[in-house]
């Protein structure tokens, strides 16, 4: 299938976002989907707001679910008595934005997520308010996490890169394929926090800390009605929070004073876990095995082995530093029985103090591995123990150790024999690739048998230089000695044996999902699909949605991305997952090179093989496809500045979107899921001028495709480049605008309410324009009658047909024409019909058609020497002269005496007229 030619693009208007975080600090205006909820997280332990957003923000990460598009980012936000004793300050938060992703342009009101009071603030700007279905959810890690006493306030002010940078659906163990009964939408999502290491007792030159949260954010109540602009009604699920009973929060020492007993007690999420506490550390770095079975039981890290050894990271002086990306899946194998549900994966980065002096002395790649399966964490929910304080599993990897550890201060990740020799030291873990929801679906499981878990790692240190390295791994996510071993690494085997250069710095990572089933779909849409015509049939008038915008049904219930193949009708018949075996499917790395320009380094999901004995050794389908990228964008196609920032798979067009930052601004480019160069099927093309309004200044932009729909769609949230050197990727408002100075409850502080967003909405099919010519006949009062009644007969409707018809009825009087008079006009016919053959040929009009080569042969060859041909009397006859004929009642009783054993001797009648 080749690219879509061209997009259909409509600006959604979401640039009041600022002002509507602006207006967000007090009442309900943090939106109904989390109703009162998002208000309370912005008010102190007294219930006085002391979060005022400034309206900066920063987005990061987006996922499509259930037909909202969910966000993830920073904003900043002054903030009240953030260094005790009445003193305030600016700082930086994470956030969960929420919005509804289907009738946004064709909305009975202005079509604008955030709409618009009566009122104007106290600087003239007129106040702007979250929706009935958006809405934003701050985090307060300023206030949870102590980020630094009040000699740091410039510096917490500026630190943009803190927030949530990962995100993820929290899947259960049963979320390989929609089944149409997911009404809940859980999330999964990380980040990190500046943290004082006075206050927070860490070592010294601690900086940063993790957070992770996870849970049942909204809820499908009911299904209620829209009124949209053209007054049509239609349905719509109405979502709301879940409640205080559903969320988990794991941050440092978030049980003790002076953390999250800052928040609101009807703000606070209601299960809070200590990361510290929770954390143990691999193996490799503490020699005390800590698994899923004894966690599943009740046992802590911090009490494993019956509490005479501890199993922490901390113990080993390997802190949480940041928490970068989050990728989670439904099922991972512990053992030939047990499967761990709910599985997901950390990659971040974790801080050392190597030689136990209270200081920390190198920061490292490292990924987490954990999981908190759903049947236990609705145990927590109801307060049943163990669970109802057991924080989720997780396993630490780091790529060093320290003097505490059993492997002392050397790497405990495996480094390739490079020349010169390359250092994880001061790296960090971006981004992982998971490429299976499931990899063993019948017992006994095989738990040797796993897939590769792909890593990319930035600020790898090569000799006076810096670069990039991806590590891999074929170990279960459950175990205690989860290891990656170097997969490419600068001037390593990959590298050399296939000439692909690793980028300089990734930016981003790209995921093919797969393609759902008709039965998923239907699940999805609650309804059923017409194979024979595609049409989709709801099964009640108010069962499904529908997308006036789009101009179809959509798929809302559990329809986000899934991983790998799946087969629903029979799940069993798909093969188990086996390290190098091809999926089909496209993963990869995004980024730049210094000099060279975008990188994307893609490849099968499951075919990266390693070879635990030789580590460095690898085989698999790897493309560079940076180049052609680049390329085939319009504005500067040779550049060496271009860099790939994210990419989004579209499954029912088949094909990605991949967006590319430059000097000279963003571009969009649509790429075919086989990166096709060839001649006839361009796989290649750049879609930036559909996009209008963009300008240099405008230089990226995040894309999430829509999943389940018939379209190449999607929304892309266009701005400036995030570069800050601790974020791996954001995007930022493309102009602040003006500040304004608000005073409020007291509190007084700068804010910009007029930032600028601009958010499009990708729509349509493939762009191409089919025109098709049809010639019909309109036969209408007698002739319809008459036109029916031949057709009933098995002749061929035509107006030689109906007029003859018409003329037998005339003399007869009787619309019953018998078979006898049927048949004398079809011979009359057939003896016109021979004699203007041979007119015409004699003539010389009529010449032997040329046999056909093929399709583009023959159009080439027409073109060149065109060979004429009236065929149009024979055309034109073969539309209503019958093939065959019924035989007369001379041949039949002729064909009655051949049966009986007789044979005429001279001719007959049928001989003499027709026979040539």
């Amino acid at each position: 299938m080749g690219v879509s030619y061209s997009l259909d693009v409509s600006d959604i208007k979401m640039e009041h976002f600022s002002s509507a975080l602006v207006n967000s600090y007090e009442g309900l205006q943090t939106g109904r989907l989390f109703n009162f909820m998002g208000s309370f997280r912005m008010q102190n332990v007294a219930g006085d707001p002391d979060i005022f957003p400034t309206g900066e923000y920063i987005i990061r990460k987006g996922i499509y679910i259930n037909g909202f598009f969910c966000y993830v980012g920073s904003y900043k936000a002054y903030c009240a008595d953030l260094f005790g004793a009445g003193n305030d300050g600016y700082a930086w938060d994470g956030f969960l934005l929420v919005c509804k992703g289907y009738n946004i342009l064709s909305a009975q009101e202005n079509p604008n997520i955030f709409k618009a009071g009566n009122n104007l603030d106290s600087e003239g700007n007129v106040i702007y308010n979250f929706g009935q279905d958006s809405a934003f959810l701050p985090m307060r890690m300023m206030f949870e996490v102590n980020p630094g006493p009040i000699g740091d306030a410039a510096a917490i002010a500026a630190d943009d890169s803190v927030g949530l940078h990962g995100l993820s659906v929290w899947k259960d163990f049963n979320a390989i394929a929609v089944e149409g009964n997911e009404y809940l939408m859980r999330f999964i999502f990380c980040g990190f926090q500046r943290i004082d290491s006075t206050a927070e007792g860490v070592p010294t030159g601690s900086d940063y800390v993790g957070n992770l949260y996870m849970g049942n954010f909204l809820e499908r109540l009911s299904m209620t009605t829209e009124t949209l602009r053209d007054g049509e009604v239609v349905n719509k699920p109405d979502y709301n929070y879940v409640g205080m009973t559903q969320i988990m929060q794991v941050t440092w020492k978030a049980n003790q004073a002076g953390h999250t007993d800052k928040t609101n007690p009807i703000g606070r999420f209601p299960m809070i876990r200590d990361l510290d506490q929770v954390i143990a550390g691999a193996e490799a770095i503490n020699g005390v095995p800590y698994t899923f079975s004894t966690w599943d039981v009740g046992t802590k890290p911090a009490d494993n082995d019956s509490g005479t050894n501890d199993a922490r990271m901390i113990r080993v002086n390997t802190f949480p530093r940041r928490f970068m990306d989050i990728t989670s899946f439904s099922q991972a194998v512990v053992n030939v029985n047990t499967t761990l549900d709910s599985p997901f994966i950390i990659s971040g980065d974790v801080a050392l103090d190597t030689n136990n002096d209270g200081t920390i002395d190198e920061t490292t790649a490292a990924v987490f591995n954990g999981a908190y399966p759903f049947g236990a964490f609705l145990l927590a929910i109801s307060n049943t123990a163990p669970f109802n304080t057991q924080g989720p599993y997780l396993i630490g990897s780091p790529a060093y150790g320290t003097s505490l550890g059993g492997v002392g201060a050397i790497a405990t990740w495996p480094l390739e024999p490079t020349t010169p020799q390359y250092s994880l030291l001061g790296s960090v873990a971006v981004a992982a690739t998971y490429p299976y929801e499931a990899t063993d679906l019948v017992l006994p499981y095989t738990p040797d048998v796993q897939p590769a878990i792909m890593v990319g790692i930035n600020d790898v240190s090569y000799g006076a230089s810096t670069g990039t390295a991806i590590y891999g791994s074929i170990e279960s996510v459950s175990g205690p000695n989860f290891l990656p071993f170097p997969f490419c690494t600068p001037n390593g085997n990959f590298t050399t044996a296939t000439g692909i250069e690793l980028p300089t710095r990734i930016i981003g990572k790209s995921v093919q999902f797969r393609t759902f089933s008709f039965t998923e779909e239907d699940a999805s849409k609650a309804g059923i699909t017409d194979t024979n015509t595609g049409v989709f049939l709801p099964q009640s008038p108010t069962s499904s949605v529908y997308d006036a915008d789009a101009g179809e049904y959509i798929g809302f219930i559990g329809n986000y991305e899934r991983y790998g193949l799946f087969d629903f009708n029979n799940p069993q018949a798909i093969a188990n997952a086996v390290p190098g075996q091809l999926s089909g499917a496209g993963y990869g790395f995004l980024g730049y090179k210094t000099g060279t320009g975008p990188i994307a380094i893609m490849f099968d999901s499951g075919s990266p093989y390693l070879d635990t004995n030789l580590p460095w050794t690898a085989s698999g389908v790897f493309r560079a496809e940076g180049n052609n990228i680049n390329s085939n964008i319009i504005t500067n196609p040779t550049s060496t500045t271009r860099k790939l920032v994210n990419c989004g798979w579209d499954n029912d067009r088949d094909q990605w979107i991949f967006i590319a930052t430059d000097t000279t601004g963003v571009s969009v480019v649509s790429v075919a899921s086989d990166f096709s160069t060839a001649s006839n099927n361009v796989g290649f093309l750049d879609q930036t001028a559909s996009f209008g309004g963009l300008t240099a200044a405008n230089d990226t932009g995040l894309y999430i495709p829509i999943t389940m729909s018939n379209s190449l769609d999607g929304w892309i949230w266009f701005g400036q480049l995030d570069t800050n050197a601790n974020s791996v990727f954001g995007v930022k408002p493309l102009s602040l605008g003006s500040s304004s100075t608000y005073t409020r409850l007291g509190v007084t502080y700068d804010a910009y309410p007029n930032a600028v967003s601009k958010v499009d909405r990708i729509g349509g099919t493939t762009g191409r324009t089919a025109k098709v010519w049809v010639d019909y006949i309109l036969f209408d009062g007698p002739d319809a009658i008459i036109a029916n009644k031949i057709k009933e007969r098995g002749m061929k409707v035509s107006i030689e047909a109906v007029e003859w018809f018409k003329r037998s009825i005339i003399q007869s009087g009787d619309l019953n024409i018998t078979n006898e008079e049927i048949e004398m006009w079809m011979r009359e016919q057939q003896d016109e019909y021979k004699q203007t053959l041979k007119d015409a040929e004699r003539q010389g009009r009529l010449k032997r058609k040329k046999s056909q080569v093929s399709a583009y042969t023959e159009g080439i060859e027409e073109q060149i020497n065109p060979d004429f041909m009236d065929s149009e009397v024979e055309e034109f006859m073969e539309d209503f002269t019958p093939e065959t004929r019924p035989p007369t009642p001379e041949e039949e009783r002729i064909e009655r005496k051949k049966k009986g054993g007789y044979s005429p001797e001279q001719g007959s009648y049928y001989d003499e007229v027709f026979e040539d």
